[in-house]
Protein backbone atom coordinates (compact mmCIF):
# COMPACT_ATOMS: atom_id res chain seq x y z
CA UNK A 1 0.00 0.00 0.00
CA UNK A 2 1.61 3.76 -1.02
CA UNK A 3 0.18 5.65 2.17
CA UNK A 4 -1.75 5.05 5.51
CA UNK A 5 -1.88 6.60 8.83
CA UNK A 6 0.48 5.22 11.45
CA UNK A 7 0.48 6.20 15.08
CA UNK A 8 2.44 8.91 16.63
CA UNK A 9 5.06 7.56 19.53
CA UNK A 10 5.45 9.38 22.56
CA UNK A 11 9.32 10.47 21.77
CA UNK A 12 7.77 12.29 18.50
CA UNK A 13 5.30 14.30 20.95
CA UNK A 14 8.61 15.20 22.95
CA UNK A 15 9.84 16.52 19.87
CA UNK A 16 6.87 18.55 19.20
CA UNK A 17 6.89 19.91 22.34
CA UNK A 18 10.56 20.85 23.28
CA UNK A 19 9.79 23.29 20.48
CA UNK A 20 6.95 24.78 21.60
CA UNK A 21 8.54 25.49 24.67
CA UNK A 22 11.66 27.18 23.15
CA UNK A 23 9.33 29.65 20.97
CA UNK A 24 9.39 27.70 18.07
CA UNK A 25 6.95 26.00 15.81
CA UNK A 26 7.84 22.46 14.29
CA UNK A 27 5.67 22.14 11.61
CA UNK A 28 6.71 18.80 10.23
CA UNK A 29 8.92 16.26 10.98
CA UNK A 30 9.73 13.33 8.52
CA UNK A 31 11.75 10.29 9.08
CA UNK A 32 12.47 8.48 5.21
CA UNK A 33 14.71 5.74 4.55
CA UNK A 34 16.13 4.04 1.37
CA UNK A 35 14.64 0.62 0.32
CA UNK A 36 15.91 -0.09 -2.75
CA UNK A 37 16.87 1.28 -5.99
CA UNK A 38 14.59 4.60 -5.97
CA UNK A 39 12.22 3.26 -3.86
CA UNK A 40 11.80 4.59 -0.33
CA UNK A 41 9.31 5.24 2.54
CA UNK A 42 8.79 7.85 5.12
CA UNK A 43 6.68 8.74 8.43
CA UNK A 44 5.78 12.57 8.06
CA UNK A 45 4.39 14.24 11.35
CA UNK A 46 2.44 17.63 11.47
CA UNK A 47 -0.07 19.09 13.34
CA UNK A 48 1.55 18.47 16.77
CA UNK A 49 1.45 14.47 15.35
CA UNK A 50 -1.99 14.82 15.26
CA UNK A 51 -1.08 13.83 11.84
CA UNK A 52 0.99 10.69 11.24
CA UNK A 53 0.88 9.11 8.11
CA UNK A 54 3.44 6.68 6.01
CA UNK A 55 3.95 7.17 2.76
CA UNK A 56 5.64 5.33 0.26
CA UNK A 57 7.68 7.05 -2.78
CA UNK A 58 9.69 5.78 -6.16
CA UNK A 59 10.89 6.99 -9.32
CA UNK A 60 10.18 6.31 -13.18
CA UNK A 61 12.50 4.30 -15.99
CA UNK A 62 13.99 7.64 -16.75
CA UNK A 63 15.75 7.51 -13.40
CA UNK A 64 15.93 3.66 -13.34
CA UNK A 65 13.45 2.92 -10.78
CA UNK A 66 10.82 0.64 -10.74
CA UNK A 67 7.68 3.09 -10.53
CA UNK A 68 6.00 1.38 -7.97
CA UNK A 69 5.00 4.48 -5.93
CA UNK A 70 4.77 8.25 -6.98
CA UNK A 71 7.29 10.44 -7.87
CA UNK A 72 8.67 12.97 -5.27
CA UNK A 73 7.81 15.91 -6.71
CA UNK A 74 4.20 14.38 -7.73
CA UNK A 75 3.90 14.53 -3.61
CA UNK A 76 5.00 18.06 -3.52
CA UNK A 77 2.36 18.79 -6.08
CA UNK A 78 -0.10 16.81 -4.22
CA UNK A 79 0.25 18.84 -1.21
CA UNK A 80 0.21 22.66 -3.29
CA UNK A 81 -2.82 21.41 -4.92
CA UNK A 82 -4.82 19.76 -1.82
CA UNK A 83 -3.89 23.21 -0.31
CA UNK A 84 -5.26 25.37 -3.70
CA UNK A 85 -8.49 23.69 -3.35
CA UNK A 86 -8.90 24.33 -0.13
CA UNK A 87 -8.69 27.72 0.62
CA UNK A 88 -10.42 27.62 -3.12
CA UNK A 89 -13.58 25.45 -1.37
CA UNK A 90 -13.65 28.56 1.62
CA UNK A 91 -13.77 31.08 -0.69
CA UNK A 92 -17.02 29.05 -1.90
CA UNK A 93 -15.91 29.59 -5.76
CA UNK A 94 -17.91 27.76 -8.24
CA UNK A 95 -15.16 25.24 -9.30
CA UNK A 96 -15.15 22.91 -12.49
CA UNK A 97 -11.52 22.37 -12.68
CA UNK A 98 -7.96 22.87 -11.79
CA UNK A 99 -5.17 22.49 -13.23
CA UNK A 100 -1.69 23.21 -11.54
CA UNK A 101 2.09 22.92 -13.26
CA UNK A 102 5.08 22.84 -11.71
CA UNK A 103 8.22 23.29 -13.56
CA UNK A 104 11.71 22.67 -13.25
CA UNK A 105 15.43 22.17 -14.35
CA UNK A 106 18.27 20.82 -14.11
CA UNK A 107 21.59 22.33 -15.09
CA UNK A 108 25.33 20.90 -14.91
CA UNK A 109 27.17 17.83 -13.90
CA UNK A 110 27.11 15.64 -10.97
CA UNK A 111 30.35 14.06 -11.13
CA UNK A 112 31.66 17.25 -11.19
CA UNK A 113 29.73 18.91 -8.55
CA UNK A 114 28.03 21.28 -10.43
CA UNK A 115 24.88 20.25 -10.89
CA UNK A 116 22.06 22.65 -9.89
CA UNK A 117 18.21 21.94 -9.66
CA UNK A 118 15.88 25.32 -9.95
CA UNK A 119 12.45 25.86 -9.63
CA UNK A 120 9.96 27.71 -11.62
CA UNK A 121 6.70 29.76 -9.97
CA UNK A 122 4.06 26.97 -10.14
CA UNK A 123 1.11 28.17 -12.32
CA UNK A 124 -3.02 27.54 -11.55
CA UNK A 125 -5.03 27.43 -14.40
CA UNK A 126 -8.91 27.72 -12.71
CA UNK A 127 -12.73 26.70 -14.76
CA UNK A 128 -15.72 27.55 -12.99
CA UNK A 129 -19.01 26.45 -13.91
CA UNK A 130 -20.46 29.95 -14.04
CA UNK A 131 -19.45 32.52 -16.71
CA UNK A 132 -18.11 35.73 -15.15
CA UNK A 133 -15.93 38.92 -16.72
CA UNK A 134 -12.01 39.43 -16.04
CA UNK A 135 -12.40 42.25 -13.88
CA UNK A 136 -14.77 39.43 -11.48
CA UNK A 137 -12.37 36.88 -11.89
CA UNK A 138 -9.00 39.27 -11.12
CA UNK A 139 -10.97 40.19 -7.75
CA UNK A 140 -11.67 36.51 -7.01
CA UNK A 141 -8.34 35.24 -7.55
CA UNK A 142 -6.77 37.94 -5.33
CA UNK A 143 -8.76 36.79 -2.99
CA UNK A 144 -7.59 33.39 -3.50
CA UNK A 145 -3.93 34.32 -3.06
CA UNK A 146 -4.66 36.58 0.04
CA UNK A 147 -6.07 33.09 1.74
CA UNK A 148 -3.46 30.79 0.72
CA UNK A 149 -0.99 33.35 1.51
CA UNK A 150 -1.59 33.00 5.04
CA UNK A 151 -0.72 28.98 4.55
CA UNK A 152 2.43 27.05 5.29
CA UNK A 153 2.71 25.78 1.49
CA UNK A 154 2.69 29.81 0.52
CA UNK A 155 5.86 29.98 3.02
CA UNK A 156 7.37 27.30 1.18
CA UNK A 157 6.91 29.15 -2.18
CA UNK A 158 7.52 32.83 -0.83
CA UNK A 159 10.13 32.48 1.57
CA UNK A 160 13.76 32.30 1.14
CA UNK A 161 13.85 28.87 3.71
CA UNK A 162 17.58 28.38 5.41
CA UNK A 163 18.54 24.77 4.79
CA UNK A 164 20.84 23.28 7.69
CA UNK A 165 22.61 19.73 7.19
CA UNK A 166 24.25 17.37 9.17
CA UNK A 167 25.57 14.13 8.60
CA UNK A 168 26.04 11.29 10.52
CA UNK A 169 28.36 8.13 9.25
CA UNK A 170 28.51 5.05 10.84
CA UNK A 171 27.17 6.69 13.94
CA UNK A 172 29.91 9.56 14.02
CA UNK A 173 29.38 13.23 13.27
CA UNK A 174 30.99 14.40 10.53
CA UNK A 175 32.19 18.14 11.18
CA UNK A 176 30.15 19.68 13.78
CA UNK A 177 26.35 18.53 14.73
CA UNK A 178 23.68 21.30 14.46
CA UNK A 179 21.98 22.38 17.34
CA UNK A 180 19.64 19.53 18.43
CA UNK A 181 21.56 17.01 16.29
CA UNK A 182 23.22 15.78 19.60
CA UNK A 183 23.93 12.01 19.15
CA UNK A 184 22.01 11.19 22.58
CA UNK A 185 19.22 13.69 21.59
CA UNK A 186 15.61 13.17 21.03
CA UNK A 187 16.09 14.64 17.34
CA UNK A 188 18.87 12.41 16.22
CA UNK A 189 17.16 8.91 17.48
CA UNK A 190 15.06 7.21 14.81
CA UNK A 191 12.17 5.21 15.25
CA UNK A 192 12.03 1.52 16.11
CA UNK A 193 9.95 0.42 12.64
CA UNK A 194 8.04 -2.50 14.21
CA UNK A 195 5.86 0.63 16.73
CA UNK A 196 6.43 3.60 14.65
CA UNK A 197 5.77 2.35 11.17
CA UNK A 198 2.87 0.05 11.81
CA UNK A 199 -0.75 1.14 10.80
CA UNK A 200 -2.62 2.74 13.46
CA UNK A 201 -6.02 0.33 12.27
CA UNK A 202 -6.46 -2.08 10.20
CA UNK A 203 -9.89 -0.18 8.48
CA UNK A 204 -7.77 2.52 6.65
CA UNK A 205 -7.38 3.42 2.58
CA UNK A 206 -4.46 4.48 0.73
CA UNK A 207 -6.12 7.74 -0.48
CA UNK A 208 -2.92 7.26 -3.56
CA UNK A 209 -3.59 4.94 -6.32
CA UNK A 210 -1.95 4.71 -9.65
CA UNK A 211 -3.84 5.91 -12.44
CA UNK A 212 -2.17 4.84 -16.16
CA UNK A 213 1.62 3.90 -15.90
CA UNK A 214 4.22 5.88 -17.90
CA UNK A 215 6.71 4.76 -20.97
CA UNK A 216 8.76 1.93 -19.99
CA UNK A 217 11.44 2.47 -22.69
CA UNK A 218 12.23 5.92 -21.95
CA UNK A 219 15.83 7.28 -21.97
CA UNK A 220 17.82 7.61 -18.74
CA UNK A 221 18.13 11.20 -17.79
CA UNK A 222 21.67 12.21 -17.31
CA UNK A 223 24.07 13.24 -15.07
CA UNK A 224 24.80 16.22 -16.78
CA UNK A 225 23.71 18.54 -18.85
CA UNK A 226 20.23 20.38 -18.79
CA UNK A 227 16.99 19.08 -18.33
CA UNK A 228 13.54 20.48 -18.57
CA UNK A 229 10.77 18.71 -15.81
CA UNK A 230 6.95 19.28 -15.95
CA UNK A 231 4.69 17.98 -13.59
CA UNK A 232 0.85 18.36 -14.62
CA UNK A 233 -1.86 18.21 -11.96
CA UNK A 234 -5.73 18.16 -12.50
CA UNK A 235 -8.70 18.16 -10.25
CA UNK A 236 -12.24 18.10 -11.39
CA UNK A 237 -15.01 18.71 -9.46
CA UNK A 238 -16.83 15.73 -11.54
CA UNK A 239 -14.28 12.98 -10.55
CA UNK A 240 -14.74 10.64 -8.63
CA UNK A 241 -13.72 7.04 -7.63
CA UNK A 242 -15.59 4.23 -6.05
CA UNK A 243 -12.93 2.13 -6.25
CA UNK A 244 -11.24 0.46 -2.82
CA UNK A 245 -8.78 3.03 -2.83
CA UNK A 246 -10.40 6.02 -1.86
CA UNK A 247 -13.56 7.94 -2.79
CA UNK A 248 -14.67 10.85 -3.66
CA UNK A 249 -12.93 13.14 -5.50
CA UNK A 250 -9.13 13.31 -6.48
CA UNK A 251 -6.01 15.09 -7.98
CA UNK A 252 -4.53 13.45 -11.06
CA UNK A 253 -0.84 14.04 -10.78
CA UNK A 254 1.64 13.17 -13.64
CA UNK A 255 5.08 13.47 -15.16
CA UNK A 256 4.98 15.63 -18.70
CA UNK A 257 7.63 15.62 -18.94
CA UNK A 258 10.28 13.36 -19.04
CA UNK A 259 7.28 10.92 -19.72
CA UNK A 260 6.24 9.27 -16.36
CA UNK A 261 2.92 7.63 -15.00
CA UNK A 262 0.41 9.18 -13.34
CA UNK A 263 -1.05 9.22 -9.83
CA UNK A 264 -4.15 9.38 -8.25
CA UNK A 265 -4.18 11.74 -4.99
CA UNK A 266 -7.66 11.78 -2.91
CA UNK A 267 -9.10 14.85 -1.17
CA UNK A 268 -10.74 13.13 1.72
CA UNK A 269 -9.04 10.41 4.22
CA UNK A 270 -5.68 11.48 2.83
CA UNK A 271 -2.60 12.98 3.85
CA UNK A 272 -2.67 16.63 5.45
CA UNK A 273 -1.15 18.83 2.93
CA UNK A 274 1.71 19.36 5.05
CA UNK A 275 2.80 16.15 4.69
CA UNK A 276 2.86 15.51 1.31
CA UNK A 277 4.47 18.86 0.77
CA UNK A 278 7.17 17.86 3.34
CA UNK A 279 7.25 14.26 2.59
CA UNK A 280 7.67 14.87 -1.15
CA UNK A 281 11.25 17.21 0.08
CA UNK A 282 12.44 14.58 1.81
CA UNK A 283 12.05 11.74 -1.08
CA UNK A 284 13.60 14.18 -3.09
CA UNK A 285 16.45 15.01 -1.21
CA UNK A 286 17.03 11.30 -0.91
CA UNK A 287 16.80 10.49 -4.79
CA UNK A 288 19.71 13.03 -5.23
CA UNK A 289 21.99 11.79 -2.15
CA UNK A 290 21.37 8.00 -3.74
CA UNK A 291 22.01 9.78 -7.95
CA UNK A 292 25.74 11.31 -6.12
CA UNK A 293 26.68 7.47 -4.46
CA UNK A 294 25.92 5.70 -7.42
CA UNK A 295 27.87 8.10 -9.54
CA UNK A 296 30.76 8.90 -7.14
CA UNK A 297 30.22 4.48 -6.38
CA UNK A 298 30.28 5.01 -2.93
CA UNK A 299 28.23 2.13 -1.57
CA UNK A 300 26.23 1.81 1.48
CA UNK A 301 24.03 -0.87 3.64
CA UNK A 302 22.15 2.38 5.35
CA UNK A 303 20.53 5.65 4.16
CA UNK A 304 18.46 7.49 6.17
CA UNK A 305 16.99 10.79 7.24
CA UNK A 306 15.59 12.86 9.32
CA UNK A 307 14.16 16.18 8.45
CA UNK A 308 12.69 19.18 10.36
CA UNK A 309 10.63 22.19 9.02
CA UNK A 310 10.45 25.11 11.84
CA UNK A 311 9.08 27.75 11.84
CA UNK A 312 10.46 30.82 14.38
CA UNK A 313 8.42 33.11 15.93
CA UNK A 314 9.24 35.91 13.55
CA UNK A 315 7.39 33.82 11.04
CA UNK A 316 10.84 32.64 9.16
CA UNK A 317 10.59 28.87 8.16
CA UNK A 318 14.35 26.73 8.59
CA UNK A 319 14.47 23.27 6.91
CA UNK A 320 16.90 21.11 9.05
CA UNK A 321 18.23 17.86 7.41
CA UNK A 322 20.31 14.43 9.53
CA UNK A 323 21.32 12.46 6.87
CA UNK A 324 22.85 9.25 8.56
CA UNK A 325 24.40 6.65 6.47
CA UNK A 326 26.04 3.48 7.14
CA UNK A 327 28.87 3.08 4.28
CA UNK A 328 32.98 1.40 3.72
CA UNK A 329 32.97 5.20 2.17
CA UNK A 330 35.29 7.67 4.13
CA UNK A 331 34.16 10.61 5.66
CA UNK A 332 36.31 12.69 3.07
CA UNK A 333 34.06 11.25 0.77
CA UNK A 334 30.76 11.56 2.09
CA UNK A 335 31.38 15.50 3.56
CA UNK A 336 30.18 17.32 0.85
CA UNK A 337 27.37 14.94 -0.47
CA UNK A 338 24.27 16.81 1.40
CA UNK A 339 25.15 20.25 0.06
CA UNK A 340 26.16 18.64 -3.63
CA UNK A 341 22.26 16.67 -2.94
CA UNK A 342 20.66 19.98 -1.87
CA UNK A 343 22.19 21.90 -4.59
CA UNK A 344 20.43 19.39 -7.26
CA UNK A 345 17.43 19.25 -5.57
CA UNK A 346 14.54 20.57 -7.15
CA UNK A 347 12.58 21.01 -3.94
CA UNK A 348 15.24 22.42 -1.98
CA UNK A 349 15.09 24.86 -5.42
CA UNK A 350 11.85 25.78 -4.77
CA UNK A 351 12.96 26.19 -1.01
CA UNK A 352 15.50 29.13 -1.50
CA UNK A 353 13.85 30.57 -5.09
CA UNK A 354 11.14 33.17 -3.64
CA UNK A 355 8.55 31.89 -6.15
CA UNK A 356 5.19 33.03 -6.79
CA UNK A 357 1.81 31.21 -7.12
CA UNK A 358 0.41 32.68 -10.66
CA UNK A 359 -3.44 32.49 -11.18
CA UNK A 360 -4.92 32.29 -14.24
CA UNK A 361 -8.38 32.01 -16.17
CA UNK A 362 -8.49 28.81 -18.09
Amino acid sequence: MIAFPVNCQTSDIAVFNNHKNSGSELVSLVEARMLGKHQKECRALSHHGQSAWRLMSDEGPYLGGTDLGPFPLGFFAAGLGQELLTQAQGLNLDLAQLELLNRYRFEGSFLRGTGQGQAQSPQLAVVLNNSIDSASFDRQSAQLQEKFSATHASALLTQDVTALFAIRLNGVFIGCPLEGFEVDGLEANFEDESKAWSAASENHQSGIFKLESGVSNVALMPNSGAAQIEVQSSWLASQSTGSNETKGSYWNIGLRSPPGSSFGFACEQAASPVDLLLGGVAFCFLTQVSRYTEALKLPYSLLRLKQFLIRSRQGSYCIKTLLDLESEAQPKEIGDIASYSANTCYLHAALRSHLRLEIVKA
